[in-house]
């Protein structure tokens, strides 16, 4: 689900929704509030009228599902409009790639959600 959450009223809803059809895994594409993009971008353009999400948030979300997932893994990629060598630098000293909590710097939040596994 790439970005559609940011546009509903109620992405707990919909992500019940998601989970209740997945077998494996939900993977979601957001707005990331804890990122540059936020700064430059929030409430113009075609961003106008999207929610910008944080993985404290997805993870509330998650705590209402049924069954619980088993693992939550979180990554965040930039969004730098040339692309070169200053995207990959910022990439690098962000820490984008790497597990973190904090996410610093980028733009999309993907986040997978992975169900348990039934023996």
């Amino acid at each position: 689900a790439m970005t559609s959450l940011c546009f509903c009223a109620r992405p707990e809803q919909a992500l019940s929704e998601l989970w209740r059809v997945s077998r494996a895994a939900v993977v979601l594409g957001l707005l990331h509030r804890r990122s540059l993009l936020y700064w430059q971008k929030a409430g113009r353009g075609s961003y106008q009228g999207a929610r910008w999400d944080q993985l404290s948030e997805v993870r509330a979300w998650a705590r209402s599902l049924d069954p619980q997932p088993d693992q939550i893994e979180a990554r965040s990629a930039l969004l730098l409009p040339s692309a070169g060598p200053l995207a990959r630098w910022a990439e690098r000293l962000s820490g984008i790639g790497q597990h973190s909590e904090r996410l610093p710097l980028g733009g999309f939040l993907a986040v997978c959600l992975r169900r348990p596994v039934v023996a």
